[in-house]
């Protein structure tokens, strides 16, 4: 079975990997990934290999630990050999080390977060939508030429005819005056069968100038109605969940490792539908703390430089925990949970600007 897309990357982006495969196959692009297409006791290496030789595409989910892998160098070098597109979606800032970059070096990157957001994926789904029809067409089998029929031998070639033929040749022909007797003979016998059989038109029967009558007979054709089948309706495919479940609140958490500004933090979270985490207790601040390890971004600003802090999703301001410097400064508006160890980490403290990973929070009722 000749697949179009080879998904290729590092166990550790899995979750990152499958939302990718179910997004292209849901958009009805044939795919391959491991561990969900390799049989229970199929040799590993092979069943890799042999997937890379009957894909056209290889989707290359690039990220810190997709640069330090051997076994993506290895399929990145396969799918070379089979002459294969490679796509690389960049979820890490990284730069490739210099095995892959051999690879990767003349290849238009996608770029995108850790986790990518919905519409980085949607370009990724059109991007390898729109080269299936012209890709691999160098590990596809060739379809042979057709073998000429071989043409029928001459009868000439055939040594039977050649030998009849050069028979013939050695019999002599009969003289001219025993053919003319026998074309005489032949002319007599004929004039008098005229003679004895001969009548004239008037005495045949009148029935067999007479037109013949056609006679129509009616037949009545059953009739069709066809029968239409509703096509069959392709099945959707689940797209595979990454957040985190905090069994504390039943909120859900995605922990976002790309380093950005508070702005941009914001918006991201938004477009998922969540917001940047506000943290309510000490049992949260601990769970995000663990989750995180700290230096991120918290849903809390200033209503500008000096102003009163509050949270992006106007829950009260009850629970506070600073650290050892209390934004006291004017220009300190936006809220970060640190790990600095020479302050209080697990604490809060203000920043101006900066960036730093974060994490989106959902509540029960969001989808």
């Amino acid at each position: 079975m000749a697949y179009d897309a080879f998904v290729s990357h590092s166990s550790k982006d899995k979750p990152i990997a499958d939302a990718v495969c179910a997004n292209l196959e849901a958009a009805g692009v044939r795919c391959w990934i491991a561990p969900r297409d390799i049989a229970a006791g199929e040799d590993w290496p092979r069943a890799i290999a042999n997937a890379i030789s009957q894909s056209h595409i290889m989707v290359l989910i690039f990220s810190t630990n997709a640069n330090s892998s051997d076994q993506i160098s290895r399929e990145l070098s396969m799918a070379a050999d089979y002459n294969l597109v490679i796509i690389p979606f960049k979820i890490d800032n990284v730069k490739p080390e210099p095995g892959k970059q051999y690879y990767l070096s003349r290849t238009h990157w996608l770029d995108a977060m850790n986790p990518p957001t919905q519409n980085q994926i949607n370009l990724l789904v059109e991007r390898v939508k729109s080269i299936i029809p012209v890709a691999g067409t160098s590990n596809l089998e060739k379809t042979p030429l057709p073998t000429p029929e071989p043409k029928a031998a001459s009868l000439e070639s055939k040594p039977e005819v050649r030998d009849l033929k050069q028979h013939r040749g050695a019999v002599k022909r009969p003289g001219v005056s025993r053919r003319a007797v026998i074309t005489v003979g032949l002319i007599v016998l004929g004039l008098g069968l005229l003679a004895v059989f001969f009548k004239p038109l008037s005495a045949l029967p009148a029935q067999l100038f007479a037109a013949p009558t056609l006679t129509f007979i009616p037949t009545t054709m059953p009739t069709v109605t066809p029968t239409l089948r509703p096509s069959p309706k392709p099945t959707p495919t689940a797209t595979p969940d990454i957040r985190i479940l905090n069994p504390a609140n039943r909120h859900l958490y995605l922990y976002v490792k790309r380093s950005i500004s508070w702005l941009n933090a914001t918006s991201y979270c938004a477009s998922w539908g969540g917001h940047l985490v506000t943290i309510q207790d000490d049992a949260e601040n601990t769970f995000i703390y663990k989750l995180t390890g700290g230096n991120i971004w918290m849903g809390a600003n200033r209503d500008g430089y000096g102003g009163a802090w509050h949270w992006v999703t106007g829950e009260p301001w009850k629970f506070i925990k600073w650290g050892g410097y209390p934004p006291d400064s004017n220009d300190l508006i936006y809220l970060l949970l640190t790990a600095d160890v020479k302050r209080v980490p697990m604490t809060w403290e203000g920043r101006s600007s900066d960036n730093l990973a974060f994490v989106c929070e959902w509540e029960p009722a969001s989808p």
